[in-house]
């Protein structure tokens, strides 16, 4: 899994990445997602190789994603993932600011979904939006 340029090992067989560009206000913006296929490599005498992909369909995937502060997220039910037919939100982290009631807001939420895509192939179309 790929955060903010960090790589993370998961259990399922996709990657995600996510890009945060700079702290926009939370109206009308969103967290772009990509989702990979992971394809563990293969050890030959002389040669590492990738195995070969295989298609996915309503594939699970799990991901952390930072929100950043000016987000200021509440609640997990404020959040919205884009081309997914079914998404859930947990609220890993919150910040000491003080915000929403003294509760802080969200620093860090997880998010559960599926996916389709090609073998070998990517998505680039879900992204974390206010739902």
């Amino acid at each position: 899994m790929i955060i903010s340029g960090f790589w993370r090992q998961v259990g399922a067989p996709l990657l995600l990445s996510t890009l945060l560009l700079g702290a926009p206000a939370w109206a009308g913006e969103s967290i772009p997602l990509t989702v990979l296929e992971a394809r563990p490599a293969v050890l030959g005498a002389a040669t590492t190789s990738l195995q070969p992909g295989r298609d996915r369909q309503n594939e699970p995937f799990t991901v952390g994603i930072p929100l950043p502060a000016a987000f200021a997220v509440c609640s997990d039910q404020q959040l919205d993932l884009t081309n997914a037919s079914l998404a859930q939100f947990r609220t890993l982290e919150r910040r000491r600011d003080g915000a929403c009631g003294g509760a802080g807001s969200i620093a860090w939420v997880l998010v559960d979904s599926q996916t389709s895509l090609p073998a070998n192939g990517r998505r680039s179309d879900h992204a974390l939006i206010e739902g």
